[in-house]
């Protein structure tokens, strides 16, 4: 099941549905997840992988030895086609237990199906607790007629846009009669990154559209993905990715030399998208107000009243030291738990 809506509708009324694919002009779709769950003791994530297996109707390889990827040690993995699920173990206040990632490409998305695939993970966040690090929506335009290659290079070389700091243009050679060109507004290593392209001559034939796409990454992806999850229908869900969409990156006319964004007249072409939206929505980056960096930092700046702690107590000092911690851990709460969990994620 995908997700449209039909341009002859008004547009602030609009509906999702899955009617037929002749008469629907728009779609949005999840098309990335990376996912990070604990498996809770007494369980293996091999037993995710047979979850995989049957959701995806797919098989799945283990790899159950240790390897370096990320620049982290992972003990196994079990992949299958557009699915990667790899585990590692952690602590949290003296306790072990295993961090898994799970990793599920576009394709995987639109093979399970849109609907199939939320109900299957909000399914998954009641029975663990899942954070997102990667969330991305794809808009496709079937009518072809929002944007033109032409309109979205012009606004990169002129510089009209904003909420990026830096666009870039990627040429990936001829196809047929015509050239692949995707350009991309922000960084991989941003919090947003937005991708237009076209999709048809990236599945060669398969996708007869014209694709904007919005990675959302680290805190912004969990709370588009939260908003996603959690909404009282599939509806207002994808209305909402499209929402978040349309409201990250902003193309402008900047020629007047107004530094003013929000006096800027909108690009005509990105209008009509946003005309689409029902409400466009800058996502923000969500954060605890305690952190692990926080508490580093608050410690660093406390040394000299350590040092002349260490300089009173003498050789007691160690000894003083293991009861403050033990202390510690008897003092451990979810609060504690989460802050460490939420670390975890964060160098992920």
């Amino acid at each position: 099941m995908q997700y449209r809506w039909d341009l002859s509708s008004d547009a602030s009324t609009a509906r999702f549905c899955n009617t037929g694919l002749d008469s629907q002009d728009y779609e949005i779709s999840v098309d990335w997840l990376r996912l990070f769950l604990p498996i809770p003791q007494g369980q293996h994530p091999l037993d995710l992988a047979e979850e995989i297996e049957t959701v995806f109707k797919v098989k799945t390889e283990g790899l159950l030895e240790p390897f370096i990827q990320s620049w982290q040690q992972w003990l196994g993995r079990a992949s299958a086609p557009g699915i990667q699920l790899w585990w590692k173990r952690e602590e949290i206040a003296g306790h072990e237990f295993l961090l898994a990632r799970l990793d599920i490409s576009g394709k995987a998305c639109q093979a399970v199906g849109q609907h199939e695939l939320r109900s299957w993970v909000r399914d998954l966040d009641n029975r663990y607790e899942l954070g997102c690090k990667r969330f991305d929506v794809a808009f496709d335009d079937y009518t072809k007629e929002l944007w033109t290659w032409e309109d979205v290079i012009d606004a990169r070389e002129r510089g009209n846009y904003a909420l990026a700091r830096s666009a870039e243009l990627r040429r990936s050679g001829r196809r047929g009669q015509q050239e692949a060109v995707t350009v991309y507004f922000g960084s991989r290593h941003s919090e947003v990154l937005h991708r237009f392209y076209n999709k048809e001559l990236e599945s060669k034939g398969l996708v007869p559209t014209h694709r904007c796409e919005a990675q959302f990454n680290d805190s912004k992806a969990n709370v588009v993905f939260r908003s996603w999850l959690e909404a009282d229908s599939d509806d207002v869900a994808f209305r909402t990715i499209f929402d978040a969409l349309a409201g990250s990156v902003i193309f402008c006319d900047r020629s007047s030399g107004d530094t003013n964004i929000e006096r800027l007249p909108t690009l005509e072409w990105w209008q009509r998208l946003l005309d689409l939206a029902h409400r466009p929505v800058r996502v923000p980056g969500k954060r605890p107000n305690l952190t692990i960096e926080k508490t580093a930092d608050w410690l660093y700046r406390c040394k000299g009243s350590i040092v002349a702690l260490k300089r009173w107590l003498g050789d007691t000092f160690e000894s003083w030291l293991d009861m403050l911690i033990q202390d510690g851990y008897d003092a451990q709460t979810k609060r504690h738990d989460s802050l460490v969990y939420s670390a975890l994620l964060q160098v992920t």
